[in-house]
């Protein structure tokens, strides 16, 4: 099989436990794939806490679910970034602060089918006067946070922002992601 075709696979495969069985460690640019930290959680949950607690990474992967914060702190939005069928594994839950959504003057909704979260500015008659897609149910995307916590299965990431795509493109292509 030609090699052009393979390198993808192998790297996008970073998932695989080391020679002696513990986890591959985190790359320097802490970029992860979904498939990866859900791989070392199924597998080391143990060594998957100590490899991520309070690092902050980039996963990229595919968001599941978009629903309001369900906090004290006042966090704005929850991601869920999980695999498309609804095999029990880990999903990551992405926290997004009031400080790393981009609102400016704006304001995050989330539909009431938990499908979307939309950014938008109202005038000083309440009136929308601009609103913009930030996430939607299904988008492949790369969520940055701090690792905080492993909890009822879900890897957390808190103070979470969305890479730019083309930034994420820049990461995907060092990664050998297509």
């Amino acid at each position: 099989m030609n090699m052009k075709f393979l390198l993808p696979l192998i790297l996008s495969a970073s998932f695989v436990l080391a020679q002696d069985g513990t986890l591959s460690p985190l790359p320097s640019d802490g970029f992860v794939t979904l498939q990866q930290v859900m791989t070392d959680f199924s597998t080391h949950p143990t060594q998957a806490q100590q490899k991520y607690d309070g690092n902050r990474i980039t996963v990229y992967g595919r968001v599941g679910h978009i629903s309001k914060g369900d906090d004290m702190a006042g966090n704005p939005m929850v991601a869920y970034l999980q695999k498309s069928d609804m095999e029990a594994t880990p999903d990551v839950k992405c926290i997004f602060s009031p400080d790393d959504v981009p609102t400016g003057q704006g304001n995050v909704e989330i539909s009431e089918n938990h499908q979307n979260a939309s950014i938008f500015s109202r005038n000083s008659m309440g009136e929308i006067t601009r609103q913009t897609s930030y996430l939607n149910v299904g988008d492949m995307v790369g969520i940055r946070g701090t690792v905080s916590d492993f909890e009822v299965g879900d890897v957390v990431m808190k103070d979470c922002h969305r890479v730019s795509k083309d930034k994420l493109a820049g990461i995907l292509q060092q990664h050998g992601i297509q």
